[in-house]
């Protein structure tokens, strides 16, 4: 059980590395990019310019909170919080969501000064060369984030390392939930008709045990034993 312990908290801490890796180059890739468009937007005037930037910021608040909750909900379990501390994860979305409103009630503010305005925005071939430049950063960032964070158990993997174990005769109704690094796993695993509960429940613990060797972003699995609908 202690080896257990020890394996899974050694396969999160792995997972919260990679993550908070991914998260601090796309927060240095947004800070850039929101720099920039920001410098060019408020010496050329334009609008639209000046709402990607704090749109970028936004990106970029959103980047910092990430990290921070990613830190505080990567705690193990305690007496207060025995299921773990993943709710940090929500609360940090709620901010990043109190930083997306801002960003709007700035971009808002920004159009109507804009609008009441005389003196027309000056638009040059740099700011094109600034946005077209700005874009290509922002695809290579969804990309690299898309590329990086990534994690799908595919049905049919699952089934083939369930079939592995002895005495299994077949698995279906495979669910998953929850998020890429954390999920949740159930399913119905088909034993003999005439097979001892002891048996069953040894069998049962080896396919979980498989599963989650297999797949370390599994939280907890929980397999149900049937019969097959079938005559073996």
């Amino acid at each position: 059980m202690v080896a257990d312990g020890a394996r899974e908290g050694l396969l999160t801490a792995a997972r919260y590395e990679a993550v908070s890796r991914v998260l601090g180059r796309v927060l240095l890739f947004n800070v850039t990019v929101a720099l920039a468009k920001l410098a060019l937007g408020y010496a050329t005037g334009t609008v639209s310019v000046v709402s990607d930037g704090y749109h970028s910021i936004a990106d970029s608040a959103s980047n910092v909170i990430g990290l921070i909750g990613l830190r505080y909900s990567r705690k193990p379990p305690d007496v207060d919080h025995p299921y773990g501390h993943r709710k940090f994860e929500t609360l940090a979305a709620g901010g990043i969501f109190m930083f997306l409103v801002l960003a709007v009630v700035e971009i808002g503010r920004t159009a109507i000064k804009g609008l009441g305005s005389a003196e027309p925005p000056h638009v040059s071939w740099i700011s094109f060369a600034v946005m077209l430049a700005t874009l290509g950063i922002n695809l290579g960032v969804v990309r690299y984030e898309g590329a990086a964070d990534r994690v799908v158990i595919d049905e049919e993997q699952i089934r083939d390392a369930v079939m592995g174990v002895p005495d299994v005769l077949g698995c279906h109704h495979i669910r998953t939930r929850g998020s890429f690094d954390y999920v949740f796993l159930d399913l119905h695993v088909w034993l003999p008709a005439d097979a001892p509960l002891r048996d069953a429940h040894r069998v049962s613990h080896v396919v979980k045990d498989r599963l989650m060797e297999r797949f370390p972003q599994i939280a907890d699995a929980i397999i149900h034993i049937e019969p097959p609908p079938f005559d073996r």
